[in-house]
């Protein structure tokens, strides 16, 4: 069996994990590197992409699934694998698409097991046997969080484990920046009428929701359309914790009708509407943002003059809790991802 890093280790992005046996291979995850010259697309031959059988998705993010069309413009014709959730969320068509349950009804040569991984709706981890060998990925991991839905990785073995570690060696807890980050909204907001949160289309813009409306109960939210429909859609959700109730007290955003928080489902501000609403709000209001920055955004713009601040909401793991998942499980071989911190071999023979 043969491994290869086509992306992902050394660096935040492009993330893309390249397995080839006699008898098939396999892509766990198929993303860009954002901002890169010539694309930022993983590092595949043609012959290994014409060679794919399957691509497993962990989630629809872009650093996990954008180079899905790049690899079908240069003779990919496999299937691509990922829960309903995540296809769904694909802002591109895709060929012969199967959902997880799909592909572990049919008969197929790679056993997969796989379990929700809290990242955002329909994210997951996987467990693989490849000709006597096990191989893990975590995806994109947390080990807390408000509102997804977790499967704790915990007494998992496997030959090579790939685990996040974005936030590398950092070592803040994530009660801890919760904490900051309300101490902080709750000073913002005695000197702005509103404050903005551009946040991903699926994943982080729900927990930071579900704790400002929890810390803040009298303040009002609203948000742009795709927003709001998360949130309904979010419901009754198996990728949703039991307890949590997202909806009714959330609407629209309005000019007319000023919220405290307005949620924007563009965290770069790239966006004709995302970008209306950046500049309405910011008329009486200040923007907070919660994630990576890409240079030439309108979030970096901001950044740079002082209308907006960044302060971490963590959807990773960091180094600590890294480790924990590491001593709850036995891997024999793991490989960090999702660093630039972290580098590893980008070949692995097995």
């Amino acid at each position: 069996m043969r491994m290869k890093i086509a992306g992902g280790c050394g660096e935040h992005g492009r993330n893309c994990f390249y397995i080839e046996t006699s008898k098939y291979a396999f892509l766990v995850d198929c993303g860009l590197m954002a901002g890169e010259a010539g694309g930022g697309y993983p590092h595949l031959t043609e012959a290994e992409i014409k060679r794919l059988d399957y691509v497993f998705l962990t989630h629809s993010h872009a650093d996990h699934t954008g180079a899905l069309p790049w690899i079908t413009a240069n003779g990919f014709d496999g299937s691509i694998v990922a829960s309903e959730e995540t296809l769904n969320q694909l802002p591109f068509p895709v060929n012969n698409a199967m959902t997880l349950e799909q592909y572990q009804a049919g008969n197929h040569p790679i056993s997969m097991e796989y379990g929700r991984s809290g990242h955002c709706v329909g994210s997951v981890w996987y467990q693989f046997e490849c000709e006597g060998k096990t191989l893990f990925f975590s995806g994109d991991y947390v080990e807390k969080n408000y509102v997804h839905e977790i499967d704790l990785i915990r007494e998992k073995q496997a030959d090579i484990a790939v685990v996040d570690c974005a936030y590398g060696n950092d070592k803040t807890s994530f009660d801890s920046y919760c904490t900051e980050l309300v101490k902080y909204v709750r000073k913002a907001k005695t000197e702005y009428r509103t404050l903005l949160f551009p946040v991903p289309k699926y994943g982080r813009g729900l927990e930071l929701y579900w704790l400002l409306k929890k810390r803040f109960p009298k303040w009002t939210f609203s948000g742009d359309a795709h927003f709001i429909k998360q949130v309904i859609s979010a419901q009754e959700s198996k990728w949703i914790k039991k307890d949590v109730v997202l909806s009714g007290d959330i609407s629209l955003f309005s000019e007319e009708h000023p919220t405290d928080v307005v949620f924007a489902s563009d965290p770069q501000l790239r966006k004709a509407e995302a970008q209306e609403i950046a500049e309405k709000v910011l008329e009486h209001g200040y923007a907070i943002m919660t994630g990576t920055v890409e240079s030439g955004t309108m979030s970096a713009r901001l950044l740079e003059e002082g209308k907006m601040s960044m302060l971490r909401f963590p959807v990773h793991l960091n180094y600590p809790q890294f480790r924990n998942v590491a001593m709850n499980n036995s891997f024999k071989q793991i490989i960090i991802y999702h660093s630039p911190e972290f580098d590893c071999e980008k070949e692995i023979i097995k």
